[in-house]
C-alpha cells in the first residue's frame, strides 16, 4: 500500500467546607439546565422543530420554552425558521472551535483525502460524546454515499463503525455506560445483547478494526479504525462508507487500519491532544 501523506500533601484534618450558591447562582444554573434541554430537543433528521415539539421533546412549561427559545434566538444559538426554530450558525462556530483549535480535524484532514482516493468511498471522521458518536467530518466519495449523515450529526455509538471502534479501545466505565443506557435497535443488524456486544469488543480489539453490517441502517456496510494516543487514548475514529459487499469490507480494511495508524503517529508527534 502507497505510504500516507506526513502532513503540597494535604492533611487528613483538612476540612473543605462545601461553597453555599446564592439564589442567583442557582437561578443561572437553573437557567442553563433548562436552556440545554432546548438545545438537545434537536435530533439528526430534526432540524427544524416548532415551538409545540420543543416544548414536548424539552419536558418544559410551553411559555419558559417560548421564552429561552427566544433568548437563544437572539444570542445566535437558535434561529427562527417560520414559526419554529432551528440549531443556530453561533452554535456551529463554536462547536466547530472546540475541536478545530485542538488540531484533530485539521491534522486529519489530509489522511482522510487520501483515504477516500485510495478507496472510492466516502469517508468519516467521529468522536465519541457520551453514547453517541458524532460525526466530525465527512469526503464524499465517487460512491456519492447519501446514507452517511451530515457532519456535526450524532448516532448511538454501538450500531456504528466508527462508534464501536473507540468503544473497543475505551475504559470498562465507558464500555458500561454505554450498555447501561440500552443497546437500542437502529438497524436490521443491529447488536442489542450485551453479551454479544461484548464478544463483538473483543473481536475490534483482537482484529484493530470495526465492521458496520447493517447495524446502523439497512444497506449499510462501513469499516472503521480507531485514531490513538499511546496505548491509553482513544481521540476519535475514521471509516470508509459505501462498499457494496463484505468481501469489499475485507480489502479495504488493510488500508483503513494503516491510514489510522498513520494519523494517530502523527498526532502523538504533536501536542494535539496532551
Amino acid at each position: 500500500m502507497s505510504t500516507a501523506p506526513v502532513p503540597a500533601a494535604i492533611s487528613t484534618k483538612t476540612t473543605i467546607e462545601p461553597v453555599a450558591e446564592s439564589p442567583e447562582d442557582g437561578q443561572r444554573v437553573s437557567m442553563l439546565w433548562r436552556a440545554t434541554r432546548i438545545l438537545k430537543s434537536f435530533g439528526p433528521q430534526e432540524w427544524v422543530l416548532s415551538l409545540a415539539e420543543l416544548t414536548r421533546k424539552s419536558g418544559l412549561p410551553k411559555p419558559t420554552t417560548h421564552r429561552i427559545a427566544a433568548e437563544l434566538a437572539d444570542l445566535g444559538l437558535l434561529e427562527r425558521a417560520g414559526k419554529g426554530y432551528r440549531l443556530g450558525i453561533q452554535l456551529v462556530e463554536i462547536g466547530q472551535r472546540s475541536w478545530w483549535e485542538c488540531g484533530l480535524r485539521d491534522t486529519a484532514l489530509p489522511f482522510l483525502e487520501y483515504l477516500r482516493e485510495a478507496t472510492n468511498h466516502t469517508v468519516n471522521l467521529g468522536v465519541l460524546s457520551d453514547t453517541d458518536i458524532v460525526y466530525l467530518a465527512k469526503l464524499p466519495g465517487p460512491d456519492n454515499d447519501v446514507r452517511v449523515t451530515r457532519t456535526g450529526a450524532r448516532l448511538p455509538a454501538h450500531s456504528t463503525g466508527l462508534g464501536k471502534a473507540i468503544l473497543a479501545h475505551s475504559p470498562p466505565a465507558i464500555l458500561r455506560s454505554v450498555i447501561d443506557s440500552g443497546l437500542t435497535r437502529c438497524g436490521p443488524r443491529t447488536i442489542i445483547m450485551p453479551q454479544r456486544f461484548m464478544r463483538e469488543m473483543a473481536q475490534i480489539r483482537e482484529r484493530g478494526t470495526a465492521f458496520d453490517i447493517e447495524e446502523s441502517g439497512p444497506g449499510m456496510l462501513c469499516v472503521a479504525a480507531p485514531i490513538s494516543l499511546g496505548h491509553t487514548r482513544v481521540l476519535g475514529s475514521l471509516s470508509i462508507s459505501g462498499c457494496n459487499t463484505t468481501a469489499e469490507l475485507d480489502r479495504t480494511r488493510p488500508v483503513v487500519d494503516s491510514v489510522a495508524r498513520e494519523l494517530s503517529r502523527r498526532l502523538n508527534s504533536t501536542s494535539i491532544g496532551a
